[in-house]
């Protein structure tokens, strides 16, 4: 497993202690948001970070980018984290880390045409469920493994190694020793 990850242990770390403030952030100022993409996958097949992932994907409703973009002094105030807007979604980054925070419309959709097959159905997101991501307490859509099955078809049966640094997909079965997180230091 070790040659496809991407993450060194301390950047796993990193990543999970921005990822722990943001969701903090998000709970504590009522901003809605949701576990998606590989993020959504590594919080219900993994249990934590896909071990050959190199980021974190959430979303938010595009309505309360205002409320982050005004708040944004308290997120990053421990000067490690900057909030950086790409496009139609944003980034929280520390170093060459990050997590993507999409912002998608009040219908829980995504407003970038090449993301309609990562669009939630009507029913798919509220009410919110909870699911463990390490020891975070993290938002996913109410049918998640519903939503998982028609976006990422055999997402319980195989792996699609894919990351940003390498950049090519690898496609492997799933195994036990491919179903566990990245390990943590600490949690």
């Amino acid at each position: 497993m070790e040659e496809y990850q991407v993450l060194d242990l301390v950047e796993v770390n990193n990543l999970y202690d921005m990822f722990k403030h943001l969701v903090w952030f998000l709970n504590k100022y009522g901003i809605e948001w949701t576990m998606v993409c590989g993020g959504l996958l590594g919080a219900i097949r993994h249990g934590g970070l896909i071990p050959w992932d190199d980021e974190i994907d959430i979303a938010i409703k595009k309505t309360s980018f205002p409320l982050l973009k005004h708040l944004v002094y308290i997120l990053t105030s421990n000067s490690k984290y900057k909030l950086v807007r790409v496009g139609k979604y944003c980034k929280l980054k520390y170093d060459d880390l990050w997590i993507d925070i999409f912002l998608l419309d009040d219908d829980w959709t995504f407003p970038q045409k090449h993301f309609n097959n990562f669009n939630f159905k009507e029913d798919e997101v509220k009410p919110f469920r909870k699911c463990k991501y390490y020891d975070i307490d993290v938002n996913i859509p109410n049918k998640a493994e519903e939503y998982l099955s028609r976006v990422y078809m055999d997402w319980n049966k195989t792996a699609i190694l894919y990351n940003h640094k390498v950049k090519k997909k690898i496609t492997l079965e799933l195994t036990d020793e491919l179903r566990k997180p990245y390990q943590l230091t600490y949690t």
